[in-house]
Parts: structure tokens; sequence; C-alpha cells
């Protein structure tokens, strides 16, 4: 039996990250977010590094604002919209064009994102349904 005045260790204490329980579906988001940005670094990369050399009609390539147009596309209003924002800043800040290419590539995105909602799902779902 333990005396009052006896030594006792603290209690193990558990951190922040055993206390954080990601379900799956958080945790298929979390990947999904993380594979459009490597795709999007990817590309970013490859663009300047190989693509920068070649000239087709006196201009060059540009392929990050049209992956951020095809998630933007594939993702919905909503979340397009704050995708598209934050890709574009960053695009603009890893040297992008101009300041204009923020605005332009944020409200062609959600332009985008909205006529496939709008338009393109709808249209389909009627042909699927005459059919």
């Amino acid at each position: 039996m333990a005396k009052k005045y006896e030594f006792k260790p603290d209690k193990p204490r558990s951190g922040f990250l055993s206390k954080l329980h990601l379900t799956r579906q958080q945790r298929l988001n979390i990947l999904k977010w993380f594979l459009y940005s490597m795709l999007l670094v990817l590309l970013s990369v490859l663009q300047d590094v190989i693509l920068c050399r070649f000239r087709f009609f006196g201009a060059t390539t540009d392929l990050v604002p049209f992956c951020i147009f095809l998630i933007c596309v594939l993702e919905g209003t909503h979340r397009s919209s704050v995708f598209a924002l934050v890709a574009a800043c960053l695009y603009q800040f890893s040297g992008g064009p101009g300041y204009y290419c923020i605005a332009l590539i944020v409200v062609l995105g959600i332009f985008a994102a909205y006529f496939r909602q709008s338009f393109l799902q709808q249209s389909l779902i009627g042909r699927r349904r005459q059919i």
C-alpha cells in the first residue's frame, strides 16, 4: 500500500492528435485536395522548366489556369469560388502574368462552374429521361 507522501508519477496525457478523429469521407476529401495541389505544382514545374522553351504561334503554353478551370468545373460553384481565389493568388505570386489574372481566373472559374451546374448538368439529365 502506498504511503501518503510517496512519489506518484503523473498520468500519461493524450496529445492533440490522438483526439483528432477523421472520418473516411474527410480523409478522402483531404487526399483529393492534396492531389489537386500536387497536380498544380507538377504542371507549374512542367510549364516553367520544359514548355517555356517551345513557342506555338509566338506564344508559350499556360497550363496552370487551365487546370484551375478544370478543377472549378469538377467541384461546383461553392467550393470552386474559394479554390479559384486561393489558386489564382498563389499562381500570380509564383510568377503569373499580372494582378489582373487573379480577377480573370476567379471570374472565369466561377462562371465555368456555374455554367456546368446550371446548364450542362440539367440538359444531360433531361436527355437521359427522354431516352
